[in-house]
């Protein structure tokens, strides 16, 4: 799925590159994509971080639970093509690489925990909330989306 425009296209099951602030790379895999809002995606992001950019062959090995970070995500990135494709899985598939719940931490209500699910795993779909408490939090993704900058930016600080 691509915006309109695009010079890079880009789908379910392809694995990018993430230029990292440090002048390294970081990998990236788009895991979910909507047609509500094309331009939000979900995502896994892989270390370690590479002084040279990755190429499909160093995919191979990577897994879900091997993850640094999972997110959804803007697509700038890809569209501006400053985040390259590397290609698709060739073994993709989607379930293996589940989009899991995620958690919002209320920053007015300090221990305030809600549960975010998102129907059909669409990152683009309004959310199923259920209040939670802190001791369910473990296992969730934090809720967010965040840009192409911030991405980066927290890759760089969870690589080095």
């Amino acid at each position: 799925m691509t915006r309109r425009g695009a010079k890079q296209k880009y789908r379910e099951g392809d694995w990018f590159t993430v230029p990292l602030r440090d002048g390294r790379h970081a990998i990236g895999l788009i895991a979910r994509t909507t047609k509500k809002s094309p331009s939000i995606l979900f995502g896994y992001f892989f270390g370690p971080a590479r002084g040279v950019a990755p190429e499909l062959s160093d995919t191979t090995d990577l897994r879900p639970g091997a993850a640094v970070w999972v997110h959804m995500f803007g697509d700038v990135g890809l569209h501006a093509g400053t985040w390259q494709v590397l290609g698709q899985a060739p073994d993709w598939q989607r379930d293996a690489w589940p989009m899991p719940g995620f958690v919002h931490k209320d920053a007015l209500v300090p221990g305030r925990y809600t549960r975010r699910d998102y129907p059909g795993e669409d990152p683009g779909a309004d959310p199923v909330e259920s209040r939670i408490g802190e001791d369910e939090i473990a296992g969730l993704a934090e809720d967010g989306l965040a840009g192409s900058g911030f991405v980066e930016q927290r890759l760089t600080k969870l690589l080095t």
